[in-house]
């Protein structure tokens, strides 16, 4: 049977949460397709449990992979083995509806695209024990393409569960995810932005629902760690310039999740803002007040111990400390 979509799922110490998502993915209505499960060396019984589906269905592909090394390594190592028409990158934790797959594969298919964004998902919030709907920022529903992909790059999050790519546009272009440093989160914004900057345009879509752990104890959201989306951002506008893309249009960095809380990581944000501040005065519209806020506030401390000084760690309550002053010196 020849496989239409390839499933990647790395897999690292999620095994209260394997049944619902190996269950969702093998219960598609798209029967012709690959899970490919690359165990990150869990410690608990992921790999015991991801071997008890294989025992059920042959489409589960497992890879063990013999030391931790992180979720942009396991994807990578999936993207390898993977033989489908289309691959599709899914978290271990999350799970999806029945349709999910098919409804995908078929706007891809009868669009001719290489990338497709469903625009549904649901954000599980074990912290208050609620399900919440997510936005879909920047998706017109009177016209689902984005015939510029800088659009969808600036107004779409960068979680590539959302995305379907045509795997031979993935090898053609050579886009794999980045080895970050600690291997923390961030490695969505380098892919999925890449592939939108080298794709012509993509078809968006409100489809079935994707349903997302966010801030499950333990994961890497739930962290907050921001060193690893200062890399990510810093290494796309490497690759960028390596590949000499024009930036122009391209916004380069976001910095909704920034949080400064150490030296390391506010040397690497200057460095990366010292490259391209020219870029950011040149093209103000594509940053928001809080980006250009950011910036200036590294570039104008000539260390981390005056910038802490002056600036809290979370930059957005010292942006909002700013803001009601300056109201506050107006109204007075």
């Amino acid at each position: 049977m020849s496989q239409l979509v390839s499933v990647i799922i790395p897999v690292y110490n999620t095994a209260p949460y394997l049944d619902a998502c190996l269950s969702s993915v093998l219960g598609q209505s798209l029967r012709e397709i690959e899970v490919i499960c690359v165990d990150d060396k869990s410690t608990d019984d992921s790999l015991f449990i991801i071997r008890k589906y294989q025992a059920m269905d042959s489409r589960l592909k497992i890879i063990a992979l013999p030391v931790n090394q992180g979720v942009s390594v396991a994807r990578n190592r999936g993207l390898e083995e993977a033989v489908g028409d289309y691959v599709y990158f899914m978290d271990s934790d999350d799970f999806i509806d029945h349709f999910y797959l098919e409804s995908m594969y078929e706007h891809a298919v009868d669009n001719n695209q290489d990338v497709v964004i469903n625009t549904n998902w649901i954000i599980m919030d074990e912290a208050h024990s609620k399900e919440v709907p997510a936005a879909n920022p920047g998706f017109d529903k009177k016209d689902p393409f984005f015939c510029s992909p800088f659009k969808v790059q600036a107004f779409f999050p960068r979680l590539v569960w959302t995305r379907l790519y045509r795997r031979r546009f993935l090898l053609d272009n050579e886009i794999k995810f980045p080895i970050l440093k600690g291997k923390e989160s961030g490695e969505d914004e380098y892919f999925v932005s890449l592939a939108e900057i080298l794709h012509c345009k993509s078809y968006l879509f409100p489809g079935p629902w994707y349903y997302y752990r966010a801030y499950r104890e333990g994961s890497y959201t739930y962290q907050k760690i921001t060193f690893g989306h200062i890399e990510s951002y810093y290494s796309l506008y490497k690759e960028l310039i390596r590949r000499n893309i024009p930036i122009d249009s391209i916004k380069l960095f976001y910095a909704g999740h920034l949080r400064l809380d150490s030296a390391e990581k506010f040397s690497l944000f200057q460095s990366f803002m010292k490259e391209i501040e020219p870029h950011v005065n040149n093209n103000p519209k594509l940053y928001v007040p809080f980006d250009i806020y950011c910036m200036r506030a590294v570039l104008s401390s000539d260390s981390y111990e005056s910038f802490i000084q002056k600036y809290n760690p979370d930059l957005s309550l010292s942006f909002v400390r700013d803001r009601l002053k300056k109201r506050s010196d107006r109204i007075g």
